[in-house]
């Protein structure tokens, strides 16, 4: 389904929104809002419904009234996650230009496939 999910370039993140903005009475919510640590930081429907919640927190804080919504707290990854995690990151430092799965000039998911 071409465009059926959200896509943003490398170096993005940087100009992507804080939950809190320039508003009292605006706060922003989605997968690509920044500064929530929950989670992962990249794109999900999971992110999404989290940033919602928090953004409904900070409704009920700013007019002083309703009850906050609990969110629960992100369990660290396994062992193996972080095993892969590291391996991923050293990777991409001795690779700097490899394509995805750390073959050389292969990319697995061209940039035109969004």
């Amino acid at each position: 389904f071409p465009k059926a999910v959200t896509h943003f370039s490398p170096g993005s993140h940087r100009n992507r929104p804080k939950q809190r903005t320039s508003f009292p009475n605006l706060f922003m919510a989605g997968d690509w809002v920044k500064g929530l640590d929950h989670g992962a930081n990249g794109l999900s429907q999971e992110r999404a419904f989290v940033t919602g919640l928090a953004a409904a927190n900070e409704v009920v804080e700013a007019l002083r009234q309703g009850n906050k919504a609990e969110i629960i707290p992100v369990e660290a990854d396994e062992p193996h996650i972080v095993l892969a995690k590291m391996m991923a990151k050293q990777r991409r430092l001795v690779f700097p230009k490899a394509g995805n799965l750390g073959l050389p000039g292969r990319n697995l998911f061209p940039p035109r496939m969004w």
